[in-house]
């Protein structure tokens, strides 16, 4: 069941996401699993909002990919984020 994840990361913004979007969603080399992905400046920092086809392959992603990633390129400069997930009953793309 595709599921939706919710991020917030405090203080973040546009600079900080051209650091580490790369390095975890290559254009030639999407994560498997990833639906959809949008970004922007939310009130109290950057939001990113996802869609994936299922819980497993996000949790794989975030373990595999995106936390080993933040760890190299940010270390203990990483800014607090708030994460919420939850199964969707529908997704339509164009």
């Amino acid at each position: 069941m595709p599921i939706a994840v919710s991020t917030l990361v405090h203080g973040g913004g546009p600079d900080l996401y051209a650091r580490v979007d790369p390095h975890v969603r290559p254009p030639d080399n999407l994560p498997a699993g990833l639906l959809g992905h949008a970004a922007g400046a939310a009130p109290d920092g950057w939001r990113i909002l996802e869609v994936w086809e299922t819980r497993e392959q996000w949790e794989d992603f975030v373990a595999n990919t995106l936390e080993p990633a933040l760890a190299e390129i940010l270390g203990d400069e990483a800014p607090r984020t708030e994460t919420v997930t939850y199964e969707l009953h529908n997704y339509t793309a164009p």
